[in-house]
């Protein structure tokens, strides 16, 4: 394991290239310049000091890319991969603050029809975005029942109007 974090910026030493830290792979270190990935070895990278970060840089395609218009459906796939290709290769924050956006969109959206029941596909992974779904879903009051299915990879949910 390195003395590196993610989002380091860094110096390629042989080369000269200046870039960010984006992890490790097989004790190899990624490092992205511009939008372009390296892979180099750890013993040719040094942190670069603070009064050589860039600071002006271009703006990043970070952003949340908007959903394709669909015709409305009672289930959502969160798998990255499935919502929103372009965006796999995002720091892992960014995603599940992606996906979490998308299913309130999805949970409002069914509320407003008055769904009766819809499903969340949010994978087994960690954990991490199933427990971010299920605290979502606390903040709904419509919300009457949840039941997790697929062996954990999803939910099904039942609401109930007033």
């Amino acid at each position: 394991m390195s003395e590196y974090w993610i989002g380091d910026w860094v110096k390629i030493c042989s080369s000269g290239r200046k870039g960010k830290f984006e992890g490790e792979v097989n004790n190899k270190a990624k490092i992205k310049v511009e939008n372009k990935l390296f892979l180099v070895d750890l013993s040719d990278i040094e942190l670069l000091p603070e009064d050589e970060i860039p600071q002006n840089l271009p703006k990043s395609k970070t952003y949340f890319p908007k959903p394709k218009k669909s015709k409305y459906t009672n289930t959502i796939d969160l798998h990255i991969e499935k919502l929103a290709p372009a965006m796999q290769n995002e720091i892992p924050e960014l995603i599940v603050s992606y996906q979490i956006e998308r299913a309130k969109e999805f949970l409002l959206k069914s509320i407003e029809r008055r769904q009766l029941d819809v499903t969340i596909i949010h994978g087994i992974g960690t954990g991490a975005l199933k427990m971010e779904i299920e605290a979502l879903l606390k903040s709904f009051d419509e919300v009457y029942f949840t039941k997790s299915i697929n062996n954990g990879g999803a939910i099904k949910i039942l609401f109930r109007y007033y």
